[in-house]
């Protein structure tokens, strides 16, 4: 077995980065190429659309796919890349755009490694309903693509699939999410929604939860950031604000601004009816926040199947008694359950995955 020196590493990405596109793929797209831009020379093509554009048909989304595959081509030609990494897209138009891209990188150097990272917890179910889909996996493992995953349980579930299968957990930045002294101006119980208003990551049942919600001895404040995808989502999230001035809806914050809300809340909560391991839970992890979650995607994974602040699914009142279980354990054992969520996140902390991606990149070029 020999293996390329690092002096040799050149990678070729394509894909989403922030601040253009803010979201869980986007900000994991740029951890991990920041990463591989400290062990090799990187190239990036930067894939550019709106927030509006979120899981449906545009063509604006065609054209720039087609421009984006020439510089691909034209960029793998010319440098010779020794890896090229891009995101696993589970629809058929986006997985189509993943066989162009490899399509472009080979005919422009043959010997460039492949690697493609799927962020979706519902692959299998992609995969195993979708016999379109199955042979574009089945032309991917015959050009030798290297996938990884997002958890050892999500490996299990579709190894029959793919040939050649690592796991990487998420992870963040943490030079950007760290903890602060944070000075209060008043007593309210501040609950925080991080992530962009999409119906599916339960912004709508948590709305109805909390409009309402009153406990004895304290007041509520539920504090919303996030991006717009739709105007229905949007015209049905006004709706259910409208009069409850405790509800604050609000644009993405990002950076130092992203930090300070992180630091400012008591408990994040995110009712998602679907995820994989979203940044925002490993982001309160790092803090030490309670954080309620639905048991969905691998997150019993990381937390564990007894973690007590687990909600149901579309379930307003399972949204309420996490809340009160966040408040008992603040209040009788708090130093003992930041001691249990700080234990939970060194297991998944920056450097673990910074080293598990150097080890995956050199594994993946290693040749016979």
């Amino acid at each position: 077995m020999a293996e390329e020196s690092d002096n040799q590493l050149k990678f070729l990405f394509f894909g989403e980065l922030p601040p253009s596109v803010v979201h869980g793929v986007s900000i994991s797209n740029k951890i991990n190429t920041d990463i591989l831009s400290k062990i090799g020379e990187l190239h990036i093509i930067e894939e550019q659309w709106s927030l509006r554009d979120h899981e449906r048909f545009a063509f604006r989304k065609i054209r720039s796919t087609f421009q984006s595959i020439g510089k691909i081509w034209r960029s793998t030609r010319k440098e010779s890349p020794t890896l090229f990494y891009s995101v696993l897209y589970v629809s058929l138009l986006g997985v189509f755009k993943n066989l162009l891209s490899i399509i472009a990188v080979k005919i422009g150097n043959r010997n460039t490694h492949l690697l493609l990272h799927v962020h979706r917890s519902d692959l299998k179910e992609y995969i195993s309903g979708n016999f379109i889909y199955r042979l574009f996996i089945r032309f991917f493992n015959r050009c030798g693509v290297t996938f990884i995953v997002l958890s050892e349980t999500q490996k299990e579930e579709i190894k029959k699939y793919l040939n050649k299968i690592e796991v990487l957990y998420n992870a963040i930045d943490e030079s950007e999410i760290y903890p602060l002294r944070i000075t209060r101006s008043d007593s309210n119980i501040r609950l925080l929604y991080i992530s962009n208003y999409i119906r599916e990551k339960g912004i709508l049942d948590l709305l109805n939860a909390i409009k309402t919600f009153k406990i004895d001895r304290y007041n509520f404040q539920l504090d919303c950031y996030g991006g717009f995808t739709d105007v229905i989502t949007k015209a049905e999230i006004n709706k259910l604000k409208k009069g409850y001035d405790h509800i604050n809806i609000n644009k993405p914050v990002f950076g130092k601004e992203k930090n300070k809300v992180l630091n400012s809340a008591d408990i994040v909560i995110l009712p998602s009816h679907n995820e994989g391991l979203p940044l925002v839970l490993l982001e309160a992890l790092r803090l030490k926040k309670p954080f309620i979650v639905t048991k969905v995607g691998y997150i019993s994974e990381i937390l564990g199947e007894d973690y007590p602040l687990y909600c149901k699914v579309k379930n307003i009142e399972s949204i309420r008694n996490a809340i009160r279980e966040s408040l008992r354990l603040s209040e009788n054992n708090a130093d003992k359950f930041k001691s249990y969520l700080n234990k939970i996140y060194q297991k998944i902390n920056y450097e673990q995955h910074r080293n598990k991606l150097e080890k995956i990149v050199h594994e993946t070029l290693t040749i016979s």
